[in-house]
């Protein structure tokens, strides 16, 4: 019988709290161009320290997440549940139905040698197995995508998201026109929250809109650790 060689053993990815000591990596992946198309972000340092300052010290409801991939970061998601952000739930609900307590995700891959590879895919479907055990009560995920952003809105669609609707939202780079993409991910019957599972109902300013939205609970700092091949939650890869 002939010798099979063993593939690489899947990887696995980690979410920890954004902490100031990161800054100047997130600095360095908004300024890459395959983020800056899209995030259109400021980079200079005061400019990342106003906008995930308050996050990284507790200080909203939101999450900036860094992924961690078998112990290295190469990407950020956010994570925020949209009743703490009033403005923003009702752009949404001008379009689509949006059950109670849902949240909504943004993310980025930082290295663009990662991009293309399936690191994003893996990357959303871990965080989004790491909110159902987190949220006990988050019903479903709702993201809204630039139309014009194909890779991310296709990475939702891989993941399992459905696209429920569409409107016009304002695009986060102007040079964007209004039309986003809105889809949504149901819990899974058989998805089990973590009985630590905490939310922090603290009303706060709407975040950032880029992919879609993003961010985690103050009390939460540590993550659970997702296989990356592991199946979608609902739906199709």
């Amino acid at each position: 019988m002939q010798d099979v060689e063993p593939g690489p053993a899947p990887a696995h990815f980690r979410f920890r709290r954004v902490l100031r000591a990161d800054f100047p990596l997130l600095a360095s992946w908004l300024s890459r161009p395959h983020v800056r198309r899209w995030w259109n972000h400021e980079t200079e340092p005061e400019a990342v320290a106003r906008d995930f300052g308050d996050a990284a010290d507790g200080l909203e409801p939101s999450e900036d997440l860094l992924a961690l991939r078998d112990g290295t970061p190469v990407g950020l998601v956010q994570r925020s549940r949209l009743a703490d952000y009033p403005e923003y739930l009702a752009e949404f609900e001008e379009f689509i139905e949006v059950p109670a307590e849902s949240v909504t995700i943004d993310y980025l891959v930082g290295d663009p040698g990662l991009v293309g590879r399936g690191v994003g895919t893996a990357m959303i479907r871990a965080v989004v197995a790491d909110t159902w055990a987190a949220r006990a009560r988050t019903p479903a995920i709702v993201v809204a995508v630039a139309a014009g952003n194909i890779a991310s809105w296709r990475v939702l669609e891989r993941v399992g998201f459905t696209r429920v609707g569409e409107g016009a939202m304002e695009p986060d780079n102007p040079v964007d026109p209004p039309l986003h993409y809105l889809y949504r991910l149901d819990r899974p019957v058989d998805a089990q929250p973590s009985p630590t599972a905490a939310h922090d109902t603290t009303p706060r300013p709407r975040p950032d809109r880029h992919t879609g939205d993003g961010s985690i609970s103050p009390e939460r700092d540590t993550h659970d650790v997702y296989p990356a091949a592991c199946p979608p939650p609902v739906g199709h890869v």
